[in-house]
């Protein structure tokens, strides 16, 4: 019985392995239809107009203390989407409760820390 449970598990894995993998695909086509895929050198920092789908490489959203110590605070791994949320915020209106809550993000970062391979699609202002 105990045998059955891991190959119920590992089919799972499988199974749920494919869906990402499919996602992935189908979002990278789409951005890929709105966007542009561009290749990145390790070290730079992305432009905070613009949304990253990472089809290959690793960035970093990190903050630097006031003592000059760089803090990182998530890793983007493939699959993931970089500089969404900042993105959107700076493109569509936002409610006046919403903007009062945003975070100042001047001390916020976001860089590749290897060669990336991602979509790009740049985010035009968008006035009520």
């Amino acid at each position: 019985m105990e045998g059955s449970g891991r190959h119920v598990s590992q089919a799972h894995k499988e199974q749920k392995t494919r869906v990402e993998t499919d996602l992935l695909q189908q979002g990278s086509d789409l951005l890929r239809s709105l966007g542009r895929e561009e290749r990145l050198p390790k070290g730079d920092k992305i432009r905070s107009n613009s949304v990253y789908l990472l089809l290959e490489g690793r960035m970093t959203l990190s903050s630097t203390e006031p003592s000059g110590e760089e803090v990182t605070l998530i890793y983007f791994e493939p699959g993931m989407l970089a500089n969404f949320i900042p993105s959107l915020s700076s493109t569509l209106p936002l409610h006046d409760l919403t903007q009062s809550r945003l975070v100042i993000r001047k001390n916020f970062v976001i860089k590749t820390r290897s060669e990336c391979r991602c979509i790009v699609r740049n985010c035009q202002k968008i006035t009520r």
